[in-house]
């Protein structure tokens, strides 16, 4: 039985900049997951998300975060009565470039939006990974600054799918640093 948990999670500093995201989807793929609010910084974050899956999965998500100090705080819990996303498919984009490449991101996120489950997704559909390195949510507008690595041909596939969602998206300073690899990837 699939079961909802909405959480807030507020990280410590030496975590903020980590792609926390990116790692617990592909450490827990069958759980679906949307970002409802995030403020992130250069000294602090904060994320309120919900957690669709089994008892067990979203226990060990939980689990998992505290254990890395993240504190958690649990705003909802029920049982899931929606229908979870069909699952994309993921999508191998040909690349003649064999080397990673890292673009830093910057998208605006307008309206109704702001509810598309899309970090899900570039999750599922891409080989990539990324990182949430600023945001600001508020009502209407969202803005958040993301770092992206992957192959030349994935990185501009999730820019080509943020565009196709109707989210505005602005290419930054190239960064000159890699992402941060997260342990067992």
């Amino acid at each position: 039985m699939l079961r909802e948990e909405r959480i807030e999670m507020t990280f410590e500093r030496s975590h903020v900049q980590e792609p926390l995201v990116y790692g617990m989807a592909r450490r827990w793929p069958d759980v679906y997951f949307n970002i409802h609010n995030l403020s992130v910084g250069p000294h602090e974050a904060r994320i309120v998300i919900s957690l669709v899956g089994e008892v067990p999965d979203l226990r060990a998500v939980r689990e998992h975060f505290a254990g890395l100090g993240v504190q958690l705080r649990l705003v909802e819990e029920l049982k899931y009565k929606g229908k979870v996303p069909t699952l994309p498919k993921r999508v191998a984009l040909p690349s003649a470039v064999a080397e990673d490449v890292n673009k830093k991101v910057w998208i605006t996120i307008v309206g109704s939006l702001r509810s598309q489950s899309f970090m899900w997704t570039i999750s599922r559909r891409y080989d990539v990974l990324y990182r949430i390195t600023q945001s600001v949510t508020g009502d209407p507008v969202s803005i958040m600054s993301l770092q992206i690595q992957g192959k030349p041909a994935e990185v501009d596939g999730v820019i080509a799918y943020l565009r196709e969602q109707g989210i505005n998206v602005e290419i930054g300073e190239t960064p000159k640093v890699p992402v941060f690899q997260p342990a067992g990837s």
